[in-house]
């Protein structure tokens, strides 16, 4: 129940920022993660941002990694990011939250985080691809592609 909650209000805080906001952006991504000590964990995200200002930018992601073995993640997280320049697609992420490990039928709930570095390319009339490379807990690192759309607001 706590957790839930938890998501409904960051969701919430979310949904209200985008009141004041400058738009916002949605996006599929595809990631190879090492969650695990014998290689890799691939997936995919879904991703939903809120363009705060030229530099800033919060939202929510999930996403869902398999290692084709023994491994099952589900990691949805809160990020905010920060644009060093307004007109290079140079951005730097922080991201939290609560990642649930599926492993060998046994359940391990987790608190992830991380850091991630990216570049956004813009294709036109709002269109985007991204991507971008993550360390944190409970992943060693992650290298991932994410396209979608930038909406604004008139």
């Amino acid at each position: 129940m706590g957790r839930k909650l938890f998501l409904a209000v960051i969701l919430l805080c979310c949904l209200t920022a985008g009141i004041f906001a400058q738009g916002f952006f949605l996006g599929l991504g595809a990631e190879a993660s090492a969650y695990t000590r014998e290689g890799a964990a691939v997936g995919g995200s879904l991703v939903l941002g809120i363009n705060l200002n030229s530099y800033f930018t919060t939202g929510i992601r999930a996403s869902f990694f398999h290692n084709m073995d023994t491994l099952k993640a589900i990691d949805p997280v809160v990020f905010f990011r920060y644009y060093p320049s307004s007109y290079l697609g140079l951005y730097l992420q922080a991201e939290g939250g609560y990642a649930i490990l599926l492993e060998m039928g046994e359940i391990f709930p987790v608190i992830s985080g991380g850091l991630t570095a990216g570049w956004r390319f813009y294709l036109g009339e709002g269109w985007f691809i991204e991507p971008s490379g993550r360390f944190g807990y409970p992943y060693m690192w992650g290298a991932g592609l994410t396209a979608g759309y930038n909406f604004k607001n008139n």
